[in-house]
């Protein structure tokens, strides 16, 4: 069964029960924050010690799942970085 998860900033993607993720048309990738799989959990501690080498990174691991690509981080990088502000805030 697939459910969609929004986070409050529309920032969304299909997820089963088995925790696989999905590209909506939506901005994608928050329910992954909202949710995170133990590889995201990983990656944002690394990142947390030293967000400016690893913030490329984190976009790219987070495209990989969300676009299936990635090399395409960029696209992903401002709504990671919100995500990032606001778990912070």
């Amino acid at each position: 069964m697939r459910i969609r998860v929004v986070s409050r900033l529309g920032f969304g993607c299909l997820s089963d029960s088995g925790g696989s993720y999905a590209r909506t048309k939506e901005n994608p990738g928050s329910s992954l924050f909202a949710n995170p799989p133990a590889w995201l959990v990983t990656q944002l501690g690394v990142y947390r010690t030293n967000p400016a080498q690893h913030l490329k990174p984190l976009c790219a691991a987070v495209a990989a799942v969300v676009l299936e690509d990635g090399a395409r981080g960029d696209e992903v990088r401002e709504e990671v970085e919100r995500e990032l502000e606001r778990q912070e805030a």
